[in-house]
């Protein structure tokens, strides 16, 4: 199930670049990335530099329906995965994001 707001949708061969990229970009968390709400809204208030990898799945969009919005206002690239669980297991994490 995938919400209504969930785009631009990443294309299957993408989304394993993506998922790659997530994985990569894991081993060294504390330089490379930042995951979960709060830390990424935090990254956008001090104006950090990246991509946002969304989680098309998420229940209930009014979680994170804002985060496009913000990415726009800033000119940060965003895109969405089809799956939280996947994209969840790329960066290591036990549940999904």
């Amino acid at each position: 199930f995938v919400n209504k707001i969930a785009k631009p949708m990443a294309s299957k061969k993408l989304t394993k670049k993506l998922l790659k990229l997530a994985k990569k970009a894991s081993k060294d968390k504390k330089a490379n990335m930042v995951f979960g709400l709060k830390a990424v809204q935090r990254g956008l208030r001090k104006d950090e530099r990246g991509i946002v990898i969304l989680a098309g799945d998420v229940n209930p969009i009014d979680i994170m329906c804002h985060i496009p919005g913000v990415c726009e206002q800033k000119g940060l690239p965003y895109v969405y995965v089809p799956s939280r669980q996947d994209l969840g297991q790329s960066i290591g994490t036990l549940r999904s994001i």
